[in-house]
């Protein structure tokens, strides 16, 4: 195997506030690789099902520990993104390789309902443009023309993952292929990841691009009034108290809290979608995210959907940050050093060459107004050669844990910390 062999997975995941009216799903550019199989229907995959996978995304962001959440700083990142990039490489490979992606991603326990249950949650996730609320989730297989995929590789995208499938011009226009790749990311997200791929990402040795882009819109329920918004206190990590802006209304919320946390559920406009914000009382924001790995989470989302919504005074902090993680050492710790190694095996995806995970990098951008949220997230995966009792007021007033979720489904969209609003 020589250098002259690349595959380069991506996954961009982005939330925004600026549009209107759902958007149509955007045609990836290069020429159409056919396929005769459908997209199965997921109507017999049961909400039982269909939770116990995104049960398994939530916990293997929140396992990435501090490489992709790290305590000092403010940090997000989007489950759905990270495991839907994998679940598709893993399709595609083969021995112990799939098994280490598997025992990663947490599915093999399910077997080949996991595919199901990918299917009947995106599609789920697709009707939730209702209210204003728009969400948007596109697959795109970019492959250098000339290149042969396995069949089986090619049907169960095909049967389960929105897909369309392009060749490129890999070899004689590499740039024009990375920023025509670039501009449909652009075009999906609303502008929000304008250059997904720097320049060289993708060169003349590049075999394949997987890319899936995700918009989300969501504005609130109950939208804040900016004349409301004033400064109010809040703890630092270093015990001293800083004054941030904080967004204040009354409404009916359901909130919970139990021994060391407390949460409050914020709907957005079609009640489907909701921030849950999660304010540990010793603001260890790294402690909280370790208990909801280990099944806190499942104690709080349960608090709070058996809970009515009562009469709260919600103080929430505004604000915006990007975060950038590399994933990869921490994804081989975990159980997928094969995949990272010379002995990895991706032959299901192609014999034409042979090919290791080289990197795994998540970036993210995120913006809480009053309005509602924008976030952003990208994950970019590259093969190279083998060689809870209610509160009168909820003052968010410290560092907070929060999780953008899919009531119905439990899918989690994004999880991260807040430190500092400010930052």
């Amino acid at each position: 195997m020589n250098n002259a062999s690349l595959l380069s997975v991506a996954l961009a995941s982005v939330v925004s506030l600026g549009a209107c009216a759902p958007p149509q799903d955007i045609a990836p550019p290069g020429e159409k690789i056919a396929t005769s199989v459908p997209r199965e229907a997921s109507s017999s995959v049961s909400i039982e099902t269909q939770r116990t996978l995104t049960a398994a995304q939530l916990s293997l962001g929140l396992s990435l520990g501090s490489e992709a959440l790290p305590p000092t700083r403010n940090a997000m990142i989007s489950p759905w993104s990270i495991h839907s990039a994998l679940t598709m490489a893993q399709q595609g490979a083969r021995g112990a390789t799939a098994e280490g992606l598997s025992s990663v991603l947490g599915t093999g326990p399910m077997g080949a309902s996991a595919l199901d249950a990918y299917n009947a949650v995106d599609r789920a996730l697709r009707e939730r443009r209702t209210n204003g609320v728009i969400l948007r989730t596109a697959n795109a297989v970019f492959a250098r023309r000339g290149l042969q995929f396995q069949q089986s590789y090619v049907d169960a995208l095909s049967a389960h993952f929105p897909v369309g499938l392009s060749a490129l011009d890999f070899v004689g226009a590499p740039d024009r292929s990375r920023i025509a790749i670039n501009q449909w990311v652009s075009d999906t997200t609303e502008g929000k990841i304008p250059s997904l791929f720097a320049e060289g990402t993708i060169h003349s040795d590049t075999r394949m691009v997987l890319v899936n882009a995700t918009y989300f819109y969501g504005p609130w329920k109950h939208s804040f009034d900016p004349a409301q918004t004033q400064s109010s206190a809040f703890s630092l990590r270093d015990g001293s108290t800083a004054q941030v802006a904080k967004m204040r209304r009354a409404f009916a919320a359901r909130s919970a809290s139990s021994d060391g946390w407390r949460a409050i559920e914020l709907p957005y406009a079609n009640e489907q979608l909701s921030m849950v914000a999660i304010v540990p009382a010793d603001g260890d924001v790294a402690a909280l995210e370790a208990a909801l790995s280990d099944g806190r989470w499942s104690a709080v989302s349960s608090a709070l959907d058996a809970l009515p919504a009562s009469h709260l005074e919600v103080l929430l902090p505004k604000f915006r940050f990007t975060h950038r993680a590399e994933l990869g050492a921490r994804l081989a710790a975990m159980g997928a050093a094969e995949a990272f190694s010379d002995r990895a095996d991706f032959s299901g995806v192609t014999t034409d060459v042979s090919m290791r995970i080289e990197r795994v990098i998540h970036s993210t951008f995120i913006a809480v107004d009053e309005r509602g949220t924008e976030a952003a997230a990208a994950t970019g995966i590259t093969f190279g050669p083998t060689s809870i009792a209610p509160v009168r007021q909820f003052d968010i007033d410290r560092p907070f844990v929060f999780v953008i979720r899919d009531v119905q489904t439990g899918a989690a969209l994004f999880v991260g910390h807040v430190l500092d609003p400010r930052a």
